[in-house]
């Protein structure tokens, strides 16, 4: 689930907002698993969180795994 931690999404035009806008599989980098997520930043920027699902999830383990972001795209 995306939630707003860095400054860049605490403060802009809509403060403490993220939104997710668009997703893409990156089966081009030979990671069929991997997908980014783009989303919006406090309305003033563009963020891209990278998404892995494992090939086996652990007994027990919830289904929703969490994005690591690993890269902010300023727009």
């Amino acid at each position: 689930m995306l939630t707003p931690e860095s400054p860049e999404e605490l403060r802009g035009t809509i403060a403490n907002v993220v939104f997710p806008t668009g997703i893409d599989r990156r089966d081009d980098l030979g990671t069929p698993d991997r997908f980014d997520v783009y989303y919006g930043m406090a309305d003033s920027r563009i963020g891209v969180a990278s998404l892995v699902i494992p090939k086996d999830l652990p007994s027990g383990a919830p289904a929703d795994a969490v994005p690591t972001r690993y890269e902010e795209i300023g727009v």
